[in-house]
This record gives structure tokens, C-alpha cells and sequence, in this order.
């Protein structure tokens, strides 16, 4: 009898003491994921008593991998718009109120206007890849500031952007007016394009996230001594037992 009860007893208790076990395994687990935010580039002595020592570099692939999806961000919203200005030429075809000479024109001016160099934010996620910049109060965790920029940069942009397109759609009809067989920007047809260029923009569908460099730094700058990531994963798994 009161073996039984023991052996209850222990099995219920199991249930609490895993709970705790994998709680802790998570939580360890989202330090992990933390840590990997930086690149590792431990400091390597000259001398003996370390007076003198090169610097390494080590490569922050997070914060590339950042800056490559808020260009991916762009890209997609620049896809769409150009998906809603398809369907608007064809149903304009379709209806006679534009021929597919004039349709395809029209198309091409809106292509400019999404490339447009001194316009569209498209993020150098190569530059500063390689860095040397560590953390504070760390000898061995750097993180690239100049990656970090980039992606804020694309971010600032993005909204101004889009919310431009149709502008820079009026200009580029504007300039090959002669060429367009008597249409205008206030050409009905055109105008409703342009219009609808304009209320496409305004939605802000690109959603680029990244962390702010200002925030960032701080972050990582009050993290201390961090600990290899390696290290933390083989510990995480360790305190399952």
C-alpha cells in the first residue's frame, strides 16, 4: 500500500519538476536566439600578457539577413502595385479606352517610376558585413552599425516611397506626352490610373522590421559578458537533465 502511494506520489511530482525543466529549457532557448544576434570575433593576444593583440572580424549574417528581408519587403509591394496597374490596363484595353500601344506605354512609365535610383530605398546588405565592432563591456561579440543603418535607412524611405509613386507616374507621362497618341494626365483614363497608382501607395504594405541601431547598441551594450552561443545551446540541452 504504501508503495503505491509512494510511486503516485513521485509520478505526479514529475509533472511539475518537467514543467519547470522545459520551462527553463526555453527560456534558455530565447537567450540563445538572443546571443546569435552578433557575430563572435574573440580577441587574439600578441604577447603573452596580452598588451598587444589583433583584431578580428567576424561576419553579422543577422543583420544582413535584416537588411536582405526589408529589401524583399519592397520588392513585394512593388510587385503588387504593378499587379493593380496590370488589371487596370487590361480592363482599359478591354473597354476601347485605350489602345495596347498606349497601354503598354503606360506600363513602362510606371516601371520607371517604381526604379526610379533617386527614390526607391534599396539597402547595400553586403556593406559592412565584416566588422569589428564589439560590444561594450565584451572582448569577443561585435555587431555591424553600418547594417544596422541600412535597414533602418530602407525603413525611413519606404513610406515616403510608395506614398510618391503616382508623382513621379505624372512626370514620366508628363515628359512623353507626344508619344502617348493625345493622352494626357488629364486624359480621364490616365487620370483614373494615376489616382489609382495613389491610393495603392498610400497603403503601406511593406512591412520592414529592424531594430533601430540606437536601440540595438544599447541593448547589446548593457549584455555584458555574453557567452558563445555554442556554448548556451549545449547548456540549454543539459539542463533537461
Amino acid at each position: 500500500m504504501h508503495t503505491e502511494v509512494l510511486s503516485r506520489f513521485f509520478f505526479c511530482l514529475g509533472f511539475p519538476l518537467l514543467f519547470l525543466k522545459m520551462k527553463s529549457f526555453f527560456c534558455l532557448l530565447l537567450l540563445v536566439n538572443y546571443v546569435s544576434s552578433v557575430c563572435y570575433c574573440p580577441v587574439r593576444c600578441v604577447d603573452k600578457n596580452c598588451a598587444y593583440y589583433d583584431t578580428v572580424t567576424c561576419n553579422d549574417i543577422e543583420s544582413r539577413d535584416e537588411c536582405n528581408a526589408a529589401n524583399a519587403e519592397v520588392t513585394d509591394m512593388v510587385n503588387s502595385m504593378g499587379k493593380n496597374a496590370d488589371l487596370f490596363l487590361l480592363i482599359a484595353g478591354e473597354k476601347g479606352s485605350i489602345t495596347a500601344e498606349q497601354a503598354s506605354r503606360l506600363r513602362t512609365h510606371l516601371s520607371s517610376a517604381f526604379e526610379d535610383t533617386n527614390a526607391k530605398p534599396v539597402g547595400d546588405c553586403q556593406a559592412g558585413l565584416s566588422t569589428d565592432t564589439r560590444i561594450e563591456k565584451t572582448n569577443s561579440h561585435c555587431f555591424s552599425p553600418t547594417l544596422l543603418g541600412e535597414c533602418q535607412r530602407i525603413s525611413d524611405a519606404t513610406s515616403t516611397y510608395s506614398q510618391t509613386i503616382h508623382e513621379r507616374l505624372s512626370s514620366e507621362i508628363t515628359k512623353d506626352a507626344s508619344n502617348l497618341g493625345g493622352l494626357t494626365i488629364t486624359t480621364p483614363i490616365v487620370a483614373d490610373f494615376i489616382k489609382s497608382m495613389k491610393a495603392r501607395g498610400a497603403i503601406a504594405s511593406a512591412k520592414v522590421k529592424c531594430a533601430s541601431f540606437l536601440e540595438t547598441t544599447s541593448e547589446l551594450a548593457s549584455a555584458g559578458q555574453l557567452v558563445p552561443s555554442l556554448f548556451l545551446s549545449v547548456f540549454a540541452v543539459l539542463a533537461l537533465f
